[in-house]
C-alpha cells in the first residue's frame, strides 16, 4: 500500500459497537493515518440524505463529506509509507456504501464491528438520550419506530432496524469477499483489547504494535445532567460553529470532556426486558451465525 493516498482499510461500523475506541487506538500508530474528523460518512451520504429528519439531523448532515473531491483532499497529506483508513459507522447499514467503496477504493480491507443487538439498540437509544435528542421512554420509542421511519427520520432513531446486521454483513461479504472482511465482536474488544487491536493491525497490513494507548472509555452513554448543555454540545448551531473555528483535534477533546462531565446515570434493562427484546433478533442472529460460521455469544436462553 506504499504511496497510496486513499484509504486502504474502512471500518464500516456498526454504530455503538466500539468504533470510536478503535479510532483512538489506531490513531496512535505511526504508520496509520486517520483524519481529524472521525466519521466522514462519504460512502453513505446518499442514503443519509434520503432520511434527513429527526432532532438535530440538519446539523449532523452538514458535517458529512459529500463530494469525491472533498474526500480525496482529506487524504492528500498521507505519508508515503502510511496506510490511511476511514472509520464511519453509518456504512454498515447503508445499502449503497459497499458498491461505492468498491468503485473508488477497490479491494480494500473491511472491518465490521458487531455487538449483542439488544445492547446495541439500547445503547443507541441512550446515546440519543444523552444528547437530548430522544424524549420518549424506551418502549414508546420502539413503538414510534414505524411512524418515524415513514416520516424519514435517520437510522439512529430506528433502533430495531439498525440493530439487524445479517443483510449488511452479507452485502460486504458479497462485494469484497470473506478474506477481505474482518468481523470483530464488541465483547472481544472489551475482554482482550490488546489482542484484538493487534489482530486488526495485522489485518490492515501494518506492523503490529503493543505500545498503543488502549486506555479510556469513549462515547459512554447515560442520562444528561443538563439537557441544555447536551443539546449545545451535540447537534446544534453552536456545535456546528465550533467545528468551523476550532481545530478538530482540540474541539473533539474538549467536547468529549464536557460530555463526560454532563453524562449521569446509565439506565439498564431488566433481565425480563432483555429476554423479550432478544426474541426480536433471533432470526437475524441465526443468519449471522451461518454467515460467520461461528456461534455468537448472545440471544441464547439463560
Amino acid at each position: 500500500m506504499s504511496g497510496t493516498k486513499l484509504p486502504g482499510f474502512v471500518c464500516v461500523g456498526a454504530a455503538k459497537c466500539g468504533t470510536t475506541s478503535l479510532y483512538h487506538y489506531l490513531k496512535g500508530h505511526p504508520d496509520i493515518f486517520l483524519t481529524e474528523q472521525k466519521e466522514l460518512h462519504f460512502f453513505s451520504s446518499e442514503d443519509l440524505l434520503e432520511r434527513p429528519n429527526g432532532p438535530g439531523m440538519r446539523y449532523v448532515l452538514e458535517d458529512i463529506i459529500r463530494s469525491e473531491e472533498e474526500y480525496r483532499a482529506l487524504f492528500s497529506a498521507v505519508p508515503d509509507n502510511a496506510i490511511s483508513g476511514d472509520i464511519s459507522p453509518s456504512y454498515l447499514n447503508s445499502p449503497s456504501a459497499p458498491s461505492r467503496i468498491k468503485d473508488l477504493l477497490g479491494d480494500v480491507r473491511i472491518i465490521i464491528m458487531l455487538r449483542d443487538p439488544v445492547d446495541r439498540m439500547y445503547s443507541q437509544y441512550m446515546h440519543l438520550r444523552r444528547a437530548a435528542r430522544e424524549d420518549l421512554d424506551f418502549e414508546a420509542a420502539l413503538a414510534a419506530e414505524d411512524s418515524r421511519f415513514a416520516q424519514g427520520w435517520g437510522d439512529m432513531w430506528l433502533y430495531r432496524r439498525s440493530a439487524m446486521s445479517a443483510d449488511s454483513v452479507e452485502r460486504y461479504f458479497d462485494t469484497f469477499g470473506r478474506d477481505n472482511v474482518k468481523v470483530i465482536l464488541a465483547s472481544e474488544m472489551r475482554e482482550d483489547t490488546l489482542g484484538t487491536v493487534m489482530s486488526i493491525q495485522e489485518f490492515i497490513g501494518v506492523a503490529p504494535r503493543s505500545d498503543l494507548d488502549l486506555e479510556g472509555e469513549f462515547n459512554r452513554s447515560g442520562l444528561p445532567k443538563s439537557r441544555l448543555v447536551a443539546r449545545a454540545l451535540d447537534a446544534s448551531p453552536l456545535a456546528t460553529f465550533a467545528k468551523k473555528v476550532v481545530p478538530r483535534s482540540i474541539g473533539a477533546a474538549v467536547k468529549r470532556k464536557l460530555q463526560e462531565m454532563n453524562t449521569g446515570e446509565r439506565m439498564v434493562l431488566s433481565a425480563e426486558d432483555r429476554a423479550k427484546y432478544a426474541s426480536i433478533f433471533s432470526e437475524d442472529t441465526r443468519r449471522l451465525e451461518a454467515l460467520l460460521g461461528r456461534e455468537l455469544p448472545w440471544g441464547k436462553p439463560s
